[in-house]
C-alpha cells in the first residue's frame, strides 16, 4: 500500500516543493525528419597518417596559436584581398601583420591561395617536406617544427605547411 500511495503523492509532492512533475510524452504531428550530415570528404580521415596532433579548421574560421614562440597567441585568418586568397597572419604580441599570398608572392607557392579546399593547424615536432626537382618528386625529407605550423590543401592533390622556422615564415611543400 506505501508504494501504491507515494505512486499517488509523487505529483504533488514535487509540486508543492516547487519540482516539476514527471516530462510526460507525447507525439508530436508533422515533425520535421532528422536532416543527414553532409557526406565527409574520404581524403579527410587520412590526415592521421600525416600528422599525430592536428585540427581541422572551416576556412571561415580564424586560428588562434603560438606560430613564432614568443608565448602569445598569434591569429591566422584566411581571405581575399584584391580578387587573390590568402592568409593573414597577425602577431599576438607586436600586433603586425604577414600577408602569406593576398597578392604578394610566398615563397615558390605564388601570390594566390585560391587552390585552398581546406586548412588547420599541427602541433607535431616532426613533419615531412617532398623534395622536388625540376617538376620532379625526387623524395622526401623529415624536418623539425619547433611551433605549431599552419597546413593547406586541396582535396586529391595534397598542399603543405606554413611553418615559422629561421625568424620568418616557410613553405614546406608536401604534394607530389
Amino acid at each position: 500500500m506505501r508504494i501504491h500511495l507515494t505512486k499517488l503523492l509523487l505529483p504533488f509532492l514535487l509540486g508543492a516543493c516547487g519540482q516539476a512533475s514527471p516530462p510526460q510524452h507525447e507525439k508530436v504531428e508533422n515533425m520535421p525528419e532528422a536532416v543527414a550530415p553532409a557526406p565527409e570528404n574520404p581524403e579527410l580521415k587520412y590526415l592521421h597518417y600525416e600528422f599525430d596532433n592536428y585540427q581541422l579548421f572551416s576556412l571561415k574560421d580564424t586560428i588562434r596559436e603560438d606560430f613564432n614562440g614568443d608565448g602569445a597567441a598569434d591569429e591566422a585568418v584566411f581571405t581575399t584581398r584584391n580578387e587573390k586568397a590568402g592568409i593573414l597572419i597577425t602577431d599576438g604580441k607586436t600586433r603586425k601583420t604577414t600577408p602569406i599570398g593576398l597578392g604578394q608572392p610566398f615563397e615558390e607557392m605564388g601570390d594566390d591561395f585560391s587552390w585552398v579546399d581546406y586548412w588547420g593547424v599541427t602541433t607535431d615536432s616532426l613533419a615531412y617536406e617532398t623534395i622536388v626537382e625540376d617538376s620532379e618528386v625526387v623524395g622526401d625529407s623529415e624536418i623539425r617544427l619547433e611551433h605549431p605550423a599552419i597546413f593547406l590543401r586541396r582535396y586529391e592533390v595534397g598542399g603543405g605547411l606554413i611553418a615559422f622556422r629561421n625568424g620568418k615564415f616557410e613553405w614546406i611543400h608536401q604534394a607530389d
